[in-house]
């Protein structure tokens, strides 16, 4: 039973497109698919693709956009950095989220974070609305190091200040929050 259905479909189509040629109407289908991707970087690729097939000839048409980062409004941000960890931290590193490398250290190899303090960093981070989720890796002197992954800087109550807040909990996890 499906299998006429499918033959009667297909003679219904193939006759309406003959009927319109014969009568020098034209039979036009049309589809479109969009594809966007975001690379580590913050890159937005977009890809449209639309077929279009008019009287049995068809044609296909690609196009490809590509949006760097640093092409969207960015801000420049002053970061802070809260240490309530319970340790001092001798090294400090921040990446885009899924970035295969971390940056440099970002604290001075003589001068650490030490446990209750906050270090502040002026116009220290540009970011925009492809680059809002950061990674941060911190480590004490013996290398212990602990990763946070997924900040999200959209939290931050002023965009252009942006406090983290590194802390060890009453469980003895470690957390980092956006403020």
């Amino acid at each position: 039973m499906k299998s006429r259905m499918v033959k009667a479909l297909a003679l219904a189509t193939a006759t309406v497109m003959m009927v319109g040629l014969m009568t020098g109407c034209t039979v036009t289908k049309t589809s479109t698919s969009t594809t966007t991707t975001t690379d580590a970087d913050g890159n937005t690729t977009t890809t449209t693709t639309t077929s279009s097939s008019e009287n049995g000839k068809t044609t296909t048409e690609t196009t490809t956009e590509t949006t760097s980062a640093s092409d969207s409004e960015s801000t420049v941000a002053s970061l802070a950095i809260s240490n309530e960890t319970g340790a001092d931290l001798y090294e400090m590193y921040f990446s885009l989220n899924e970035s295969d490398s971390w940056g440099e250290n970002i604290l001075d190899d003589d001068d650490p974070l030490l446990n209750g303090y906050t270090i502040t960093y002026t116009d220290a981070l540009t970011y925009n609305e492809n680059g809002l989720i950061w990674d941060l890796k911190a480590a004490d002197q013996e290398g212990n190091s602990i990763e946070f992954e997924g900040l999200d800087l959209s939290f931050a109550a002023d965009p252009e200040n942006i406090t983290i807040l590194l802390s060890l909990e009453d469980d003895g996890t470690y957390s980092a929050e956006v403020q």
